[in-house]
């Protein structure tokens, strides 16, 4: 079990520094692509490991975040690759932020796990600190996206 956990730690904070890197750099790159196939590859691990350190640690809130993440992972990756709609940039943009979002505050979460008594109102409150900034960078960087994209469909249409 402490391999499991070791693997799960790895990988979860290689997902905290490669999605660091992919949202930082430039979109629509083979460097892109390959740093977030990686960081996928990273996700589904961190998740379905999460779930397998509920035999030595039990259910928690953690795990109702690992099944929201795993699924917006498996989102923001569909519409990578079926790009099932004009607007599949920014459903992929949306998916991920919010996937890596939930790396960061789970994190973050960890923190005062270490330090204080009330480990479950601590680490919400953390949580719930991370979220709200994170929700609202994430919203303001799509509506720019949401903007770029209209005046591109805009342009294409002419």
């Amino acid at each position: 079990m402490e391999h499991l956990s070791l693997l799960h730690q790895i990988a979860a904070i290689y997902s905290f520094a490669v999605g660091a890197v992919v949202l930082r750099n430039r979109k629509g790159t083979v460097l892109h692509t390959w740093l977030g196939r990686s960081f996928v590859a990273a996700m589904i691990l961190t998740d379905l490991s999460a779930f397998g350190l509920v035999l030595k640690y039990g259910w928690s809130w953690f795990h109702l975040l690992a099944s929201w993440n795993f699924v917006y992972i498996l989102l923001g990756l569909w519409c990578a690759l079926r790009r099932p709609s004009a607007s599949w940039i920014v459903q992929h943009f949306y998916y991920f932020s919010y996937a890596y979002l939930g790396v960061i505050a789970a994190a973050v979460a960890r923190v005062p796990l270490i330090f204080v008594e009330d480990i479950a109102a601590s680490a919400l409150i953390a949580m719930a600190v991370v979220f709200g900034v994170g929700a609202f960078l994430i919203e303001r960087l799509g509506k720019q996206l949401r903007a770029q994209q209209a005046v591109l469909a805009q342009r294409s249409a002419v």
